[in-house]
Parts: C-alpha cells; sequence; structure tokens
C-alpha cells in the first residue's frame, strides 16, 4: 500500500488506531507516512459550515454573502466522502462547466486536495482530463466527476451516490427539479 492509500485509510480512525497502523510498518515506510502527513495542514470546519457533517437530510442548501468559505466547506466534505467510503461516485456541477472550473474546480484543486505543479495530490487522487478535468480518482475507487448544467444530459443521464450543486440560485426555471 502506497503512503497516500494508507493515510486516506486513517480517516474516521482514533489516534490510538493510527498509531498502530504506523508501528506495524517498516522504519522506511513510517518516515514516508510521516513526511506526507507533515504537508497536509489540520482542517477545522466550524460555524454553520459544520451542520453538512451531522445533517441526515437527502439535501442541504447553503446561502450567505460572498467569501464565507461555502465552495470550500462542500469541496471539503465530497473529498472526506470520497476518501471514507469506497467506489463512490460523486458530481460537482454548475450552471455553467466554464464557471464550475473557475471556482469549485480550482478550490478543489489548490485548497482540498492541494495539488501540485507536476499534477500529484498527497491523498493520491489522480486527474483525469487537465486543465479541463473530466473525473478525480481517489485510490479506494471513488470519484468525482465534474459537469456543466449547460450540457445536463451529461449529469441527469447518470447515477450518482452524491450530487453537489454550485451557485444553485443561478440556475435557470426548471433546471432544479428536472
Amino acid at each position: 500500500m502506497t503512503a497516500e492509500a494508507l493515510v486516506a485509510s486513517f480517516r474516521g480512525k482514533t489516534q490510538q488506531q493510527v498509531a498502530m497502523a504506523l508501528n506495524a510498518l517498516t522504519i522506511s515506510e513510517q518516515e514516508a507516512v510521516l513526511s506526507l502527513l507533515a504537508k497536509v495542514p489540520d482542517v477545522i470546519i466550524q460555524g454553520n459550515s459544520r451542520k453538512l457533517w451531522t445533517s441526515t437530510k437527502r439535501e442541504f442548501f447553503f446561502a450567505g454573502p460572498a467569501e464565507v468559505s461555502k465552495t470550500f466547506t462542500v469541496c471539503q466534505r465530497l473529498h472526506e466522502l470520497a476518501l471514507a467510503y469506497p467506489r463512490m461516485r460523486i458530481v460537482l456541477t454548475r450552471g455553467i462547466y466554464q464557471d464550475l472550473l473557475t471556482s469549485a474546480i480550482r478550490t478543489y484543486r489548490e485548497k482540498i486536495i492541494r495539488q501540485d505543479a507536476s499534477g500529484r495530490s498527497p491523498y493520491g487522487v489522480t486527474v483525469f482530463g487537465g486543465e479541463r478535468p473530466e473525473y478525480f480518482q481517489y485510490p479506494n475507487g471513488s470519484r468525482i466527476y465534474t459537469r456543466g448544467l449547460d450540457n445536463s444530459s451529461s449529469v441527469l443521464s447518470e447515477e450518482w451516490d452524491i450530487a453537489a450543486v454550485c451557485q444553485a440560485e443561478l440556475l435557470p426555471g426548471d433546471t432544479w427539479t428536472r
């Protein structure tokens, strides 16, 4: 198992469980994992955004002024779910794909998976589609697909475990109910 996959498997584990997993590794494997972990700062979601982690509702809406981390919160939650549940099919969408590229996808790449210039992520997430990603592949088989509702058939004709719609208030007419 790679260091990235091992770190991904720590999600949801207690400190004692993580320590036991680390103790079972060779010294060089421990160093690789600890080096990787040192590069990943803790993320603490607070306030109303934290409700996304505890909600059991089928639909959840965020509202608020600009620059209050709505997009970051949604992207972080999708990332954590993709890490925790193997083979999830998640779609991240917005009314127009180009707008998704310059907002949520940029946030996801830069702040969530921390993709470097060579395309690597400390989480082992692989990008398929280059600058206009089709999906992000996780080591456990989960995928986060990116779609614009300007081509709604690419979203509506699929089965998803989770769908996240950014800027839903900008969707035209009956798009939400289709």
